[in-house]
């Protein structure tokens, strides 16, 4: 289903991202890596994109390059989220 969806969807990173979390699931890292780089190439800023390769890196054993890309995905997205005020009803 993620093959045919990056004929449908070109562009979008989400396939590809799909496709990089199965392999991740698997315990297939060099694969999960690859699609994973493949959607962000697509999205370089997509927190959900940044927020995977960092679980790559870190299964991987690489834990700077984790720290690093993880952190700035809760930085990035610290800055865009609703205040304890703004996310109640009213």
């Amino acid at each position: 289903a993620y093959r045919s969806a990056t004929r449908l969807f070109a562009g979008s990173p989400l396939p590809w991202l799909g496709i990089g979390m199965e392999y991740l699931r698997t315990n297939h890292l060099t694969l999960a890596e690859q699609y994973i780089r493949q959607a962000h190439t697509l999205a370089p800023k997509h927190p959900l994109v940044l927020h995977e390769l960092g679980v790559v890196h870190y299964f991987k054993g690489e834990y700077e390059s984790a720290a690093q890309v993880l952190a700035s995905v809760a930085r990035d997205e610290a800055g865009s989220a609703p205040s304890a005020t703004e996310a109640r009803e009213p």
